[in-house]
């Protein structure tokens, strides 16, 4: 039985298929355009004669050795140069010669070079490779195993389309085409000193850059093409230009997002918060003219005209492949879908199709009669397209290894060819769309293609027969490139006339051109149909080090507008407290500055890395949390403290949907768990734990068993926060290990859990208190081991943080103890025991230096165990039956919990280690208090008041916990399985004008909605995750006295004077190489430059100790508004050896409590310094300088 071309991309072997009402037979399937109309039989033999000689002349083999083909022509009696000849042109010249020698029966089948032996002569078919590296050899198995899973999953998926009958696929493409008839000028803009020579789309759509012939790059919004950015880094003809996959999607702003070509042979990295490159690639000795990611992001590709294309690493921008085989000019290279395949052509008409994993050419695309500018391969992964001067689009099918359909795309030549890639195609980790009734839909992805012309048109045809279904003019010159956006919605294009011109579809008919929940991730920065203006917030909240948060983070909006400035201050303490260490990566640390009891020499504390990875699993900028977690599982977790690790660590697995991060660490947390056996009591079955070192010093149980004398030590109890840490970390090791397919570990730590929970419920519920409590580990004069605490304290609901004690009415009852104002309701928040305790807030503990009190937990309210109550609150509100608390109840726990952040009577936000229960104000206050990072409140926001629910399947819980105060919220730009969630709630359906109620979107697209607050359930497909890698800064000092080493133009770093801040100049000078960045005013951080009577040139050096490549550097610089002011002007010095010299020339003032960034062309040095104009009588404050 014949096949539907339709059919034909989708499945190899051949199945009965019984469609009724279709005959099949009686489909149109001619493809034949090879004839361009008006034509005249004898042009047409001519066109068909010369495309035969080419062929022929193509299939002969010649040396690609210059030297050899010159040996070769002056053997033949040839010039073996002509004027202005290049290598590649003597190349093909001898090509003719050997042919016109062929066709006068003068020349032998096989050519022999003059110097070649016998044996040579014998293998004309001899292959010819280049040595590789042991980088290219890794990368080939990288792609290899990256490829593999992706083709597994494209054909599955094409298996399940195959289902789908021919009047299906008909109807569905034929609405397709209907629609591609509609597109209209919707927009056009100037965007070029010279030809604009490039467009493409951003990976959200929201965004296009342009590259033009003077060498300048713009980004330009969307809908207005108005410029965003220019980037400047090339000296001309900008050609390829290409997005990394995780662009505007999941990429941070600040790291790799787009690459380019340069005319003068360079390709350059690009990042979205700089105008310079963050590196330039060099090696082509030509122009570079196009750039391609491998869909990994890993790998970038760049065809060039010296005959090569390129194979680089982005992580290590090192070129691991020089490829030869083109005997002209390379112009044009694109990666398939699967990642295993690349297509490169050029100037010498031929097409080659190369396996990455072995690098054996495995198809020659040998069709085209003229230079070959454009191709593009299909979303099957099977087929690819190719343009040409000869005004032909031809498709090439792997699988039958030829030339299927040739297309009459343009009158003049095909510049630009660009397949439709929707958010439906076979690796977009969605199975096929089905219909309410649940039959599977064709999809739209790969269903046309755009193609521009010399002819100053832009065509679009279908990928089924391959008809014209528009054609679109309005360029006033030779259109050089176009592209489609992944929503089908807009067409952009760009030309010889300087313009980018955007068009759109009037006409969406009925065809779904993405199942919601299925289309791309939209960036907050530029999302055009976001809620709420995410540029504006950041500036707003964030000021000058906005860039920093621009793309990192969910945005938030809501009535209760103290609730919304707690949240975004919040991330300026999560952004404050990410340490740098280098190779390392970064940490979060619990004190914005040292303390003695830090795990030395990166400053880490483990009782807090449950809320550090809590808050920081909802960045988009998956970084931090990554490297942490990688941190703490290779030496960074010495056990200071409890901690719930495994389980929060599980927690961001819930959000991100990673395998590979939340499996990697199961070996380190089963030996982390096993080591606690040294606090666990085998014959009782329970942990203990000494109250200091659960975080929690002058607890009932450390005060009573000093007899009330002290507490700060001692007082080893059975609690319920270790236990329920242990029960928590147990199913969160399961959790990993069944992810893992380590089922017997999966069933082995299940059950440590479960005999734990039996234990604990049994042995630590109080029936008396109502309430989980503490027992004595000790036994001495004042108290006796294993009897219970005499009062109740706030950890009692730790255990429903993890969700650990069993839904019942008496456990519940606990709950009730919050409600009282005689127990742990105080009336500026959660006492973390009862006033009827003996020694409730009895200060027994001062700081020597200063006098102030210092942490106890006899009452006082912490934001720490406030954050656990807060989350407890929210899992009992969620999936418990016996509740005793409401929404109004979890509502009035957190105003009263963002109010501590306020200093009392203030608008100044300062968080701080504990607070007074029944009066204003915080209670110790000492230097190291300020901007406390050791409790939660973003999680608590998005996944308590928003209720987003993470889920391990592939599904999502919404339940706000909000009540009727709250008339709307908007959280927006939250990553979520490799999605973007928006959730909203309108009470009145006034302030979004987007209807009554609450509503949940999946990358722009609603998928549930509820006219009142209700749980909504969605599936949400899961999406590979985005990458987490980024620069490595080499000038982080972690150890004082050993290189980096820094020194600044005013300090004596010799002289022991201690400033008011406790600091010697030694100090200050290592805290700008501390890697920790900061502009709050109540703690310094940073070098202060003292004020001169007149403007004065200063500097800060950093010595590397050896020599080191540099290319960019960041420069953060505090300033006040009144003593601390910003340089006017900056450049940054290299050291040659013997003297300073400048490597970027000045930069214009730095910013004020922001972050500068300056990169230039990497150079070799021993020591950099950044030097700049201070101004008359004020000083400046260097907070940090990083550089890479």
């Amino acid at each position: 039985m014949s096949r539907h071309p339709a059919r034909q991309a989708y499945v190899e072997e051949a199945m009965d298929m019984d469609a009724p009402g279709v005959d099949i037979n009686n489909i149109p399937t001619d493809t034949n355009y090879a004839i361009t109309t008006g034509g005249t039989s004898q042009q047409t033999s001519s066109i068909l004669n010369e495309f035969a000689r080419k062929r022929k002349a193509a299939s002969l083999a010649v040396p690609t050795d210059d030297k050899r083909v010159r040996t070769e022509l002056r053997g033949r009696g040839e010039p073996i140069t002509l004027f202005g000849e290049r290598p590649e042109n003597r190349r093909d010249r001898l090509r003719e010669i050997m042919y016109a020698g062929q066709e006068g029966g003068d020349e032998d089948d096989s050519m022999k070079d003059a110097g070649a032996s016998d044996d040579e002569a014998e293998a004309p078919d001899e292959e010819f490779y280049t040595p590789g590296s042991d980088d290219l050899l890794a990368a080939r198995r990288d792609i290899a195993k990256y490829s593999l899973p992706r083709t597994a999953r494209r054909v599955a998926y094409q298996r399940d389309e195959s289902a789908i009958p021919v009047a299906t696929h008909v109807k569905h493409r034929k609405g397709i085409k209907q629609r591609l008839s509609s597109f209209e000028l919707y927009a056009s803009q100037i965007a070029g000193e010279r030809a604009v020579s490039m467009v493409r789309f951003s990976p959200n759509s929201q965004l296009v850059a342009s590259g033009d012939w003077s060498g300048s790059i713009k980004i330009l919004d969307l809908p207005n093409l108005e410029t965003q950015q220019t980037l400047r880094g090339h000296k001309s003809m900008i050609g390829g230009i290409a997005w990394h996959p995780d662009a505007t999607v999941a990429a941070s702003t600040s790291t790799l997002n787009l690459a380019s070509g340069g005319g003068e042979g360079n390709v350059n990295l690009w990042s979205l918060e700089q105008d310079t490159p963050l590196a330039s690639l060099s090696g082509h000795a030509a122009r570079v003219v196009r750039t391609a990611f491998h869909p990994s992001g890993r790998y970038l590709a760049s065809a060039s005209y010296d005959t090569t294309w390129r194979l680089w690493d982005v992580n290590t921008t090192t070129e691991l492949l020089c490829q030869e085989g083109h005997s002209k000019e390379v112009f044009t290279v694109a990666f398939n879908d699967d990642g295993s395949l690349l297509a490169s052509a050029g100037l010498d008409s031929i097409g080659r199709i190369w396996d990455l994993r072995s690098g054996r050419t495995i198809m020659l695309l040998d069709a085209h009669i003229a230079p070959i500018h454009a191709l593009d391969w299909a979303p099957d992964g099977v087929r690819v397209l190719t343009g040409s001067a000869d005004g032909f689009a031809k498709c090439w099918d792997l699988r039958a290894v030829r030339e299927t359909a040739t297309i009459g795309a343009h009158r003049g030549g095909v510049s630009d060819i660009k397949f439709f890639r929707g958010s439906d195609g076979p690796l977009s980790a969605f199975s096929p769309r089905k219909d309410e009734d649940g039959v599977v839909q064709p999809k739209t992805s790969g269903t046309f293609f755009v193609s521009a012309g010399f002819d100053k048109a832009v065509n679009l045809f279908s990928a089924d027969d391959w008809a014209l279904c528009g054609s679109l003019t309005g360029h006033d010159g030779t259109v050089l490139a176009a592209d489609v956006s992944t929503d089908g919605e807009w067409v952009v294009s760009c030309g010889r006339d300087r313009s980018v011109k955007l068009l759109r579809m009037v006409d969406h008919g009925h065809v779904a051109w993405a199942a919601p929940g299925h289309g791309p991730p939209h960036n907050g920065r530029y999302g055009s149909g976001s809620r709420l203006n995410a540029g504006t917030l950041a500036k707003q909240y964030f000021g000058n080090d906005a860039p920093w948060y621009q793309d990192r983070i969910p945005y938030f909006e809501c009535s209760d507008k103290e609730l919304q400035d707690v949240y975004y201050y919040r991330w300026k303490i999560f952004r404050a407290h990410q340490r740098d260490l280098g190779a390392r990566g970064y940490i979060s640390t619990e004190f914005l500055d040292d303390v003695s009891w830090q795990l030395e020499p990166w400053a880490s504390l483990n009782d807090a890395t449950g809320f550090h990875i809590g808050e920081g699993r909802w960045s988009r900028d998956r970084r931090f949390s990554n490297d942490y977690i990688n941190h703490m599982y290779n030496g960074g977790n010495d056990r200071h403290f409890t901690d719930y690790m495994a389980d929060s660590t599980w927690s961001r697995y819930l959000v991100d949907g990673d395998t590979s991060t939340a499996t990697q660490h199961i070996d380190a947390q089963k030996v982390l768990y096993t080591k606690w056996n040294d606090h666990y009591n085998a014959s009782i079955g329970l942990y203990y734990i000494e109250p200091l070192l659960d975080a929690t010093e002058y607890t009932i149980s450390s005060i009573d068993a000093s007899g009330g004398y002290d507490g700060f030590t001692g007082g080893n109890a059975f609690r319920p926060s270790i236990n329920s840490y242990m029960w928590a970390n147990a199913l969160g090791i399961a959790n990993a290990a069944q992810l893992a397919g380590q089922t017997d570990v999966a069933t082995t730590y299940r059950a440590l859990a479960a005999t734990l929970k039996s234990t604990f419920q049994r042995d630590i519920w109080n029936t008396t208190l109502e309430h989980f409590i503490d027992r004595y580990q000790v036994n001495n004069a004042n108290v006796t081991f294993f009897d219970p605490i005499r009062g109740r304290e706030l950890v009692g609901l730790v255990p429903w943080m993890f969700g650990m004690p069993d839904d019942t009415a008496e456990y519940s009852a606990a709950w009730k103890h919050i409600l009282s104002t005689d127990e742990l309701l105080g009336a500026y928040g959660l006492r973390t025991n009862e006033p009827s305790f003996e020694y409730y807030m009895r200060q027994y503990r001062y700081d020597g230096a200063t006098g102030l009190r210092e942490c106890q937990w006899n009452g006082p309210v912490w934001p720490f165990q406030t954050t656990q109550v807060l989350l407890g609150q929210a899992n009992l509100l969620n999936d418990y039956i016996h509740q005793t608390i409401n929404t109004s109840t979890y509502m009035s726990t957190l105003r009263t919990y963002a109010k501590l952040h306020y200093l009392p009577g203030t608008t100044t936000l300062d968080l701080q280690e504990d607070y007074e229960p029944d009066k204003p104000g915080p209670i110790v206050g000492l230097p190291r208090s300020h901007h406390y990072f050791h409790s939660g409140f973003i999680d608590v926001i998005i996944s308590g008041l928003v209720g987003i629910r993470p889920q391990a399947n592939d599904s999502i819980v919404l339940n706000p916990l909000v009540d009727s105060s709250i008339s709307y919220f908007c959280l927006q730009n939250v990553a979520y399985h490799g999605h973007n969630l928006t959730v909203t709630w309108d009470a009145t359906g006034s302030h979004y004008n987007r209807g009554v109620g609450l509503s949940l979107e999946i990358d722009g697209r609603a998928v549930a909605s509820s006219t009142k607050l209700s749980k909504l359930t969605a599936p949400v497909s899961r999406l590979p995750a985005s990458s987490v890698t980024g620069p490595i800064v080499k000038s982080v000092q972690l150890y004082r006295n050993q290189y980096p080493m820094g020194s600044a133009s005013s300090a004596n770093l010799s002289d022991p004077k201690i400033d008011i801040y406790g600091r010697n100049s030694s100090e200050a000078v290592h805290d700008v190489l501390d890697g920790r960045v900061w502009f709050f005013p109540e703690l310094i951080n940073g070098y202060n430059y003292p004020a001169t009577a007149q403007d004065s040139q200063q500097w800060f050096a950093i010595d590397f100790g050896n020599s080191t490549s540099v290319s960019r550097a960041e420069v953060a610089v505090f300033e006040d508004g009144g003593v601390y002011a910003t340089p006017q002007t900056y450049w940054i010095e290299v050291w040659d050896g013997s003297k300073w010299g400048k490597v970027k020339s000045s930069g214009g003032r730095l910013i004020g409590n922001g972050v500068t960034q300056v990169s230039w062309t990497a150079m070799q040095t021993s020591k950099l310094r950044v030097v700049f104009v201070q101004p008359k009588g004020k000083m400046v404050r260097l907070v940090e300088v990083k550089v890479y």
